[in-house]
């Protein structure tokens, strides 16, 4: 038996839902057919996102699946969405972090608690929910990596 159907088996879950739940952690990568192999996104991929975007804004992504699968590259209406919203956007800060969106961030936190990366990102302007979570996450990491190597 296969790697997702023993997820389906143990956690009693659809195929499908497995699936879709790969495809929505991975972004632009999902399954190919056989095998479930991520793919990364070709820049011809995003210069047909790009483009979709411009003459539709950030909506109708089955339009821009539908694009790439005309290409024959297959991608889902929420993978085309989550490129653009979490990769592609212009508007998105890909700057290292300012000690000033440090403080806000830490302060966001403490208040609104974890998992509450949308409404923190929204108090960030340019950064993204992914972002916030992620910088949180390496946060974490490295204070816990400090206090065992603190004697």
């Amino acid at each position: 038996m296969g790697t997702w159907a023993l997820q389906v088996a143990h956690n009693a879950i659809t195929v499908y839902v497995c699936i879709t739940v790969y495809v929505s952690a991975t972004k632009c990568d999902f399954p190919t057919t056989g095998a479930l192999a991520a793919t990364t996104c070709s820049e011809e991929e995003d210069g047909i996102l790009r483009r979709h975007e411009r003459e539709h804004g950030a909506r109708k992504w089955n339009t821009a699946a539908a694009s790439l699968g005309h290409l024959g590259h297959r991608r889902t209406a929420t993978a085309c969405s989550n490129r653009w919203h979490y990769q592609l956007d212009p508007t998105i800060n890909k700057d290292p972090w300012t000690q000033q969106e440090e403080a806000v961030l830490a302060k966001a936190y403490q208040q609104l608690g974890h998992g509450h990366w949308t409404e923190i990102a929204k108090l960030l302007p340019g950064r993204t929910s992914e972002q916030v979570s992620n910088r949180i996450r390496n946060a974490q990491r490295a204070r816990g990596k400090a206090t065992k190597a603190a004697p």
